[in-house]
């Protein structure tokens, strides 16, 4: 279970990330704040694509070193565990979001996949539901990884293929429309076919028990252009169970 998250404390993480520090120096930020071990825990888990095992180093670190785990020790474990995550899980999107009144069936996504076979199968999926890939397929016998696929598709291709990776694949799919890039993010190391959305206003919705078959287009226009209101009486009203942001 996710408990609450921040949404500019999960940014500020990737930033300094991005920037070089440790994973030492980022729980020590979040120990400023006052987080407390389970909501560092989560902050690290959204921010970086983690799973519960990838963060238990957390729970034997303190920041006033009394903790079993040293600066140096449980930097090592999370910082080899999300160079890991950032090369080998799933898949990421972005998602340039539709501006008030624009065509929701013309939505411009670049995906970033992390093998060819993934990628073979996104392409035939989006061809499938009259996606514009613009993108030429690789040649490379063995191709750089990640593998960019950039694509024109409509609203209700890309739930098609949402609901492909939560029931074909059991993945997680998180959707972060807080900016005006939307990031959509499939990761394949959580398979609990779980569709966790950041709206634009920062309010995060996770919903599961998606049925099967359903169609997923009222919910995934919800999560590109409106509110945590709107995504819950979306999920709601297909029979998903939404488990937090109430």
């Amino acid at each position: 279970m996710v408990h609450h998250t921040d949404p500019k404390l999960i940014e500020l993480l990737r930033s300094q990330h991005r920037d070089g520090r440790t994973s030492a120096d980022l729980l020590r930020l979040l120990d400023d704040r006052g987080l407390d071990m389970v909501e560092s825990m989560d902050h690290f888990r959204i921010a970086f694509g983690l799973d519960s095992y990838d963060v238990a180093p957390i729970g034997g670190w303190f920041a006033d070193g009394t903790g079993e785990l040293t600066d140096a020790a449980v930097s090592d474990l999370l910082d080899r565990s999300i160079a890991r995550r950032s090369v080998a899980d799933g898949a990421r999107a972005t998602v340039f979001a539709p501006m008030e009144g624009d065509d929701m069936d013309r939505l411009t996504v670049r995906m970033e996949v992390p093998d060819a076979l993934m990628a073979q199968e996104l392409r035939d999926q989006l061809t499938a539901e009259g996606a514009e890939v613009t993108s030429p397929p690789t040649k490379d016998l063995v191709p750089l990884l990640p593998i960019v696929i950039a694509v024109v598709v409509g609203v209700s291709g890309l739930a098609s293929t949402v609901m492909r990776v939560i029931h074909g694949r059991g993945c997680q799919v998180l959707i972060d429309a807080r900016s005006a890039e939307i990031t959509k993010k499939v990761d394949c190391s959580v398979r609990d076919g779980r569709l966790i959305v950041i709206t634009k206003d920062g309010d995060q919705v996770e919903i599961v028990d998606v049925p099967d078959p359903v169609d997923l287009t009222a919910l995934v226009t919800a999560a590109v252009s409106g509110t945590a209101a709107a995504v819950k009486d979306a999920a709601t009203a297909i029979g998903a169970t939404v488990t937090s942001g109430d």
